[in-house]
């Protein structure tokens, strides 16, 4: 179950929903926030 975290963590569980219309794909106005942020999340080392 997910949670979020801040001062301590709250288990939520709701709907989620997004669009994704049909065509040609080009990157958001935030792929580079996202891309930016995704880099920050630590990885599982072997």
């Amino acid at each position: 179950m997910p949670s979020i975290c801040s001062d301590i963590c709250v288990p939520f569980n709701g709907p989620l929903a997004i669009r994704l219309p049909a065509g040609a794909v080009y990157p958001s106005d935030y792929a580079r926030e996202i891309a930016r942020a995704a880099a920050l999340v630590p990885r599982e080392t072997s």
